[in-house]
């Protein structure tokens, strides 16, 4: 079935909106072909392409990589990264793979970038990254063959020595200052501004939070989720939530933390088009000295942004409510 669904170009397309950071068949084509890489059928429609021209191509491919130290990757943002860099690298490992173009020793310091992208728990930090860098890491270890790693180090200091056997876990701890107030992304994906309605004390605060897509690179965010976090003492005022649903590129709204949280799902943003949400909530308990709310937007590939808004009450705002 798949098959059958290729173009002439070698390329697999639908008639559907890519949310992709791409914006066109490239990351669905390159999804297919992941799917096909083990199957038996040749791709004879590819391979025709690909293989007169199969020197260039694999020159081309080695000629943009990024290399630092003993680390080798793929990017499309040379100079400050991109949160599709883990996928671009992976496709750019299982290609040369597959071709027989890549050697264990040149391939290790791609595989030693990726294994260094991972989190604590040993994946990546979306569902599309973690399947695709997974399967490169589990091809180079099926073709070059596998041991688990284990390091055993000694210490020792005059009389005194300690004995360490560890198994490929490391954890890093970083201390800010006790006055850090706030922490800010250096290049923010998502533009965000936050405006507390005049009368939003006491009893019921009306907030509006105005979202846009500023990322340079591309035209469009992925589906994209906002999180607003109510004040101490607030829970979201649900039958307001019409009035979300009816802005446009929202596709639904939903509260967590027992109701202190407000969750818009975008179906997409645009770039510098901004979308402005009402959001409002009722005072159910009585806190004094709020501190600052915050406000999250990111969408799978990582890119976010974050801010936060204050609503000062002071205990008299609590007489006669």
């Amino acid at each position: 079935f798949l098959l059958s669904r290729q173009h002439e170009d070698g390329s697999f397309r639908e008639d559907f909106k890519y949310f992709s950071r791409s914006g066109s068949s490239i990351l669905f084509t390159s999804s297919v072909l992941l799917a096909l890489q083990k199957q038996a059928t040749p791709n004879t429609v590819a391979k025709n392409k690909a293989y007169p021209e199969f020197d260039k191509l694999v020159s081309q491919l080695r000629s943009v990589a990024k290399q630092e130290n003993d680390e080798i990757w793929w990017t499309e943002d040379v100079q400050n990264g991109s949160p599709q860099d883990v996928e671009i690298t992976s496709y750019a490992l299982l290609a040369l793979m597959a071709l027989k173009a890549d050697k264990p020793e040149s391939a290790i310091s791609t595989v030693r970038w990726l294994l260094a992208q991972r989190n604590i728990h040993g994946d990546f930090e979306s569902s599309q990254k973690t399947v695709v860098g997974l399967t490169a890491l589990i091809e180079f270890a099926e073709k070059w063959g596998y041991q688990l790693n284990a390091w055993e180090v000694s210490i020792s200091n005059e009389d005194i020595s300690e004995r360490l056997v560890a198994c490929n876990l490391l954890t890093q701890t970083v201390n800010f200052p006790l006055d850090t107030k706030r922490l800010e992304e250096a290049n923010p994906s998502f533009g965000i501004q936050t405006t507390l309605k005049s009368g939003s004390l006491s009893s019921k605060m009306e907030l509006v939070v105005c979202v846009e897509f500023v990322e340079r690179s591309t035209n469009a965010s992925n589906m994209a989720v906002m999180e607003v976090s109510l004040p101490s003492g607030y829970s979201a005022d649900k039958s307001s939530f019409k009035r979300i649903r009816d802005v446009e590129g929202v596709g639904s709204v939903d509260t967590k933390n027992e109701d202190s949280v407000v969750i818009v799902y975008f179906e997409s943003l645009a770039k510098n088009e901004s979308k402005c949400i009402p959001v409002e909530a009722y005072r159910t308990l009585e806190v004094t000295n709020l501190k600052p709310s915050i406000v999250v937007i990111y969408d799978n590939y990582g890119r976010k942004a974050t801010e936060y808004y204050q609503l000062e009450l002071e205990l008299g705002d609590f007489k006669g409510t």
